[in-house]
């Protein structure tokens, strides 16, 4: 692997080179037009690594996309001093918002010196 990773860093500048060797005149133009072709090089390697990558996430899908219905969800709805109504009112809306797919659980908080005074 770290064989391929130097071979992959090293390759836009051999062919670089050879193209510099191949297009450019004696000179002050041969160090210009090798880092004129260098770019245009390492702007190919980056649109074929996006190319690379833009094809395989089209391949990509979620392993668990077909079974959706077998999750549960469950909705906890904690009060604490709330009027039972809005209490009643939220949980018949989670329940019609879950269509059949989980379970509403009502957790009331009460204070310590409600519960003496009830009892």
């Amino acid at each position: 692997m770290r064989a391929l990773n130097i071979t992959i860093f090293i390759l836009p500048f051999l062919i670089s080179a050879i193209l510099t060797y191949f297009l450019s005149a004696p000179g002050l133009p041969t160090i210009l037009s090798y880092f004129v072709i260098l770019g245009m090089v390492i702007g190919a390697f980056t649109f074929l690594v996006f190319l690379k990558y833009y094809i395989s996430a089209r391949k990509y899908s979620l392993p668990s996309h077909d079974r959706h219905t077998e999750h549960r969800i469950a909705v906890v709805i904690a009060t604490f001093n709330e009027d039972p109504e809005v209490v009643k009112d939220t949980a018949a809306s989670a329940v019609r918002a879950l269509k059949g797919r989980g379970d509403v659980f009502i957790r009331c908080l009460v204070e310590q010196s409600q519960v003496k005074e009830r009892t």
